[in-house]
């Protein structure tokens, strides 16, 4: 258990960017990072053995980059041209961050729109929430420069900057600076127009998502006439806890997903080589020949509500384990899923040290439905999609689900 210090708890500025490690040391942690990769890495139809080709390409950046940050930067778009999510070099502090509950920026998830980003979810208390930013508003500029991409305000300056928005048809503005806030945490279940449960699921991480405290959440589901679960800007997390919420919802015994490490590969003959690109049709096809692949993930043995209709809300940054919870849903037609599609970025990962002070996220397994569908860059396309705009508005998106339910 980490110890949060109650100033943690309200928005605090944090000191300016660090310095980028010294060049040898650069090359130290580039050379171990290559050696992780190479020994510990694994996701399906991907090669780590490239690595010194990616770097190479970046390798001048790299050494002119003048802080962390850049640096920071630099090496994870290296990373980036393996094509695959959860691989990522971070710092120690970020780390600690985490595990304290604690993140550093503004607190927001933006959303490439046509004249500018879409706000599909505010962290509250964080520094945008504070400014007044609210889901559905549409940021126009950032230090009077037009935005189009969640860089130009998801990267950390640690100055003031100026925003420029609308919300609901009016201008606003204000001053916003990167600081430390805590991350959503689980918040009472919620009963809307008499006899639908709203339950919030912000994240499976740990220290966030409580199995006890979850399970207490779900007490009302006997008497609900609809359990509504929202998945909005939930990045995912624990593996397990993924389980525990789907055997909520499913008998103990039944089939959820398979998880795929480099072993299961050679337990069925296979070298990963013999993974073709187009790895998802490769597993459809063993599937439907009755060869899966990996460990297969059961529901456990909980209190369940098999019989409770669900609705699973979900949106562009749902991620991760959010996104299996909802493709099993969908699989097992145990409900609907209703929203924008999500991110399909779904590889489980480990984080492992590095040198000077880093780490660095690495995918280890693959994560298919028991159906044998792959969701990495194959985002989970809701049965009644929504608008993005409508997504982000929760009085909006209710009307919506009631309507689509007819209730």
């Amino acid at each position: 258990m980490f110890l949060i210090l109650a100033a943690f708890l309200a928005p605090m500025p944090v000191r300016a960017l660090e310095k980028a490690p010294p060049k040898d040391h650069r090359r130290v942690i580039l050379d171990r990072l290559g050696e992780i990769l190479v020994k510990e890495g694994f996701a399906l139809g991907v090669d780590f053995r490239r690595w010194s080709d990616h770097v190479d390409k970046y390798r001048d950046r790299i050494r002119a980059a003048q802080d962390e940050q850049e640096f920071l930067s630099v090496v994870n778009q290296a990373l980036a041209e393996f094509g695959i999510s959860h691989l990522k070099l971070k710092t120690k502090r970020q780390m600690r961050r985490k595990r304290q509950g604690t993140k550093y920026g503004i607190g927001l998830f933006p959303m490439p729109q046509e004249k500018g980003l879409l706000v599909t979810w505010v962290v509250p208390d964080s520094p945008a929430d504070q400014a007044g930013l609210r889901p559905g508003d549409l940021i126009l500029s950032v230090d009077h420069q037009d935005v189009d991409d969640p860089a130009d305000v998801l990267t950390r300056t640690g100055k003031n900057r100026e925003f420029m928005w609308m919300h609901r048809e009016k201008p606003r503005q204000a001053e916003i600076r990167d600081a430390l806030f805590r991350q959503e945490e689980l918040e009472p279940a919620r009963i809307l127009n008499g006899d639908l449960l709203l339950i919030r699921i912000p994240s499976f991480d740990s220290g966030i998502y409580h199995p006890k405290k979850v399970a207490k959440l779900f007490e009302s589901a006997d008497t609900a006439r609809v359990l509504m679960l929202d998945m909005r800007s939930n990045p995912g997390g624990d593996i397990d806890h993924l389980k525990h919420l789907l055997s909520l919802l499913f008998p103990s015994g039944t089939p959820l997903f398979h998880e795929i490490r480099a072993h299961h590969l050679n337990e069925a003959g296979l070298k990963p080589r013999q993974v073709p690109e187009d790895v998802s049709g490769f597993l459809k096809q063993r599937f439907s020949r009755d060869q899966p692949l990996g460990r297969l993930h059961k529901a456990g043995r909980y209190r369940s509500y098999p019989s409770v209709p669900v609705v699973v809300l979900v949106d562009h940054w749902t991620a991760s384990s959010a996104e299996i919870f909802a493709a099993v849903v969908q699989e097992h037609q145990r409900g609907v899923v209703i929203g924008s599609p999500t991110q399909g970025l779904v590889l489980p990962s480990m984080t492992f040290s590095l040198p000077h002070g880093f780490r660095v996220q690495v995918p280890v397994s693959d994560l298919v439905t028991f159906g044998g569908r792959r969701l990495e860059n194959d985002p989970v396309i809701p049965d009644h999609p929504l608008p993005p705009q409508k997504t982000a508005n929760e009085e909006q998106l209710i009307l919506a689900v009631l309507e689509y339910l007819d209730l």
